[in-house]
């Protein structure tokens, strides 16, 4: 249970790094959402309640901090969420190509998905704008997965050490 709250403020701090600093460094030019790569961290490694409920989480911060229709982000998420853990329950070897390209294609789904549902549901028209926006953030997510997995796997570690 403790390990479960222990996630929550890293949630966090990634999705103020994502919004602030990101934003701020990349002039908003560039949208690179970090959380997506926690969510197919939590798809690969974690337990199906407790990496839904973390994944809950970040597309509730996500979108409550982006002003987006309630729920969007949390919907999104749990969809990228239940395909990577089923993809984890069949592939054994996680290297580091296998997890850029994994991210990379849970990227191009969010886009794909935040797309359809701003298309088809909220009749927002210009489809080129959101193009431009999702697709150089799906090779950027790719380069940063590796080195956020292995932060993560440093986090997961450091939090399940018990003393006795």
């Amino acid at each position: 249970m403790i390990s479960w709250l222990a996630w929550i403020p890293i949630i966090f701090f990634l999705v103020i790094i994502q919004k602030t600093v990101v934003g701020v460094l990349a002039f908003h030019h560039l949208s690179v959402d970090l959380t997506m790569i926690f969510v197919v961290f939590a798809g690969l490694n974690m337990s199906m309640a407790r990496g839904s409920v973390l994944t809950l989480w970040a597309g509730f911060l996500v979108s409550v901090l982006t002003g987006s229709v309630t729920a969007l982000f949390m919907c999104v998420y749990l969809v990228i969420f239940s395909l990577s853990h089923l993809i984890s329950t069949r592939i054994l070897a996680r290297t580091s190509l296998f997890i850029v390209c994994f991210t990379m294609l849970c990227a191009a789904l969010e886009g794909i998905l935040l797309m359809a549902i701003n298309r088809y549901y909220l009749g927002v028209t210009g489809i080129e704008g959101m193009l431009w926006a999702i697709l150089p953030q799906i090779p950027v997510l790719g380069i940063l997965s590796p080195l956020f997995f292995h932060a993560f796997k440093k986090i997961e570690a450091v939090i399940h050490v018990r003393k006795y």
